[in-house]
């Protein structure tokens, strides 16, 4: 049996220098200096970018109205006064669904141009806010004003 010879690998070809890139040429091997660099493939981001909160919520204000237009009118009527903001409901007290109608009259809306032009404005305005601002303050912004 022949025992094969294994070059011994010295401290020297171990050691690399991390503060600049290796550049590799074809088959693996560092390229002189001086040659040419390929081009970097450009990171392609999109265009429009709705963060995750102001998506949920043009999503569920459109859901609403969407439901609402297939209500029967006697029933749109009754969703419109149990979870429509009435001050009056609220300071008399007589009704146990006035404080959470605070929160759900947001969701309603009267005419599909009014529900564009909030959810245009909820868009512009929405990613301004939820980004500096972070998710759970900017929704209980939302949902408490």
């Amino acid at each position: 049996m022949v025992a094969e010879h294994k070059p011994a690998v010295t401290s020297a070809i171990a050691i690399q220098n991390f503060s600049e890139p290796p550049q590799q040429g074809s088959g693996g091997t560092p390229e002189p200096a001086g040659a040419p660099v390929p081009p970097e493939v450009p990171v392609r981001e999109p265009a429009f970018r709705i963060p995750p909160v102001t998506g949920w919520l043009i999503g569920l204000n459109v859901a609403v109205h969407i439901a609402r237009a297939f209500l029967p009118p006697a029933h749109a009527a009754e969703v419109e006064t149990t979870l429509g903001f009435d001050p009056a409901r609220l300071v008399l007290g007589h009704d146990p669904h006035a404080l959470a109608s605070l929160v759900t009259y947001q969701f309603l809306h009267g005419s599909w141009e009014h529900l564009a032009l909030n959810m245009v404005s909820l868009l512009a305005f929405g990613p301004g806010i939820e980004g500096p601002l972070g998710r759970f303050k900017y929704l209980a912004i939302y949902l408490l004003s």
